[in-house]
């Protein structure tokens, strides 16, 4: 009986690592796909490729370390004055803990923004994908490994025999988004939307029982308010909860151009972000032309403060979007007489 209610309760703290494994990040701008599928293909260009990387609670024993790729492309024109429609590929790998408990998973995605008025779009899509969670047993530790002086990595643990085999789960899962944007110009826009993700609520469980993974939602408001030739506000705002985790992270950017002249943008971000009750965020940014980079650090500011000695985490963000130049309009020849 003892040994039966050590095991549920070892997989019931497996199972709230578990929801609270979702990905996480600190600049949700600079990840589109992962935070609304109906982002997909909504941006001023034919291709995008953004990659992630985050690193956070590096100073505790279970740190969580998160990389990201996304791959989407438009398939009708490139201008806001016609629809948009867009596929996307998404592929985040997550680690933490001692027993480096992580979730790989690679979606597929589609998104259709409709032109309603001439500065108002309308968007919606849908992602569909593979998921797989895992843990190594191996790392772990368990009381029955003593053997009344030392501990004998020898004895193989009551439980470790119960989980032998049962630490790798696989399912699919789908996401669906809504998007609402105003776009004046490529400078002043404003963005609303929101995404729910899990919505079969596949079973997670490594037993072989039913733990269905909770579906999380979320809201994110963000825009780009042009105040000069060379100075932009960049306001940001999201709520997002899966059970009874809940994140509210609001900050503004302010950006500054060093060249403003079309197709050789070159800007400069600085901004702060807030977490409630979790962290402050610092962030800076580098854009040249094409090209986005964006670095931020979560300050801690949690009651998990004493064991993280207030360091979150840092996150960088690379993105690249480029056009396809359109090909030549034939020649024709006049004949002279």
């Amino acid at each position: 009986m003892m040994k039966n209610l050590l095991l549920t309760i070892l997989m019931c703290g497996i199972g709230y690592s578990l929801y609270a494994q979702d990905l996480h990040f600190s600049q949700y701008e600079y990840a589109p796909l992962n935070l609304n599928a109906a982002h997909t293909g909504l941006f001023d260009g034919n291709h995008r490729v953004v990659a992630n990387y985050r690193s956070q609670w590096f100073d505790v024993p279970v740190a969580y370390r998160t990389v990201s790729m996304t791959f989407d492309t438009r398939i009708l024109p490139l201008t806001l004055e016609k629809d948009k429609w867009g596929i996307g590929l998404t592929f985040n790998h997550d680690q933490a803990g001692d027993s480096k408990l992580s979730l790989l998973n690679i979606h597929l995605s589609t998104a259709y923004t409709k032109q309603i008025t001439k500065h108002f779009y309308i968007g919606a899509g849908v992602q569909v994908g593979f998921s797989n969670r895992r843990f190594h047993l191996s790392e772990l530790t368990f009381n029955d490994q003593f053997n009344g002086d030392v501990y004998d990595p020898n004895i193989q643990s009551w439980d470790q025999a119960k989980l032998a085999g049962n630490n790798n789960i696989s399912y699919l899962d789908v996401n669906t988004g809504l998007n609402f944007r105003y776009e004046k110009d490529r400078r002043m826009w404003v963005n609303l939307g929101g995404g729910l993700f899990h919505l079969t609520q596949p079973n997670q469980s490594f037993l072989g029982g039913n733990i269905p993974l909770p579906m999380r939602w979320n809201v994110m408001l963000n825009a780009s308010l042009k105040f000069s030739e060379r100075f932009d506000l960049l306001p940001v705002a999201w709520v997002q909860r899966q059970q009874d985790f809940q994140e509210i992270v609001f900050g503004t950017a302010f950006k500054y151009y060093l060249n403003p002249n079309p197709g050789r943008e070159t800007a400069i971000q600085i901004g702060a972000m807030y977490r409630w009750e979790d962290a402050f965020i610092a962030r800076i940014g580098f854009e040249y032309q094409r090209f986005h980079f964006a670095l931020s650090y979560d300050i801690n500011i949690s009651g998990f403060e004493t064991a993280t000695r207030n360091n979150g985490g840092y996150e960088l963000s690379v993105q690249y979007i480029w056009a396809t130049v359109p090909p030549l309009p034939e020649v024709k020849t006049c004949p002279v007489f």
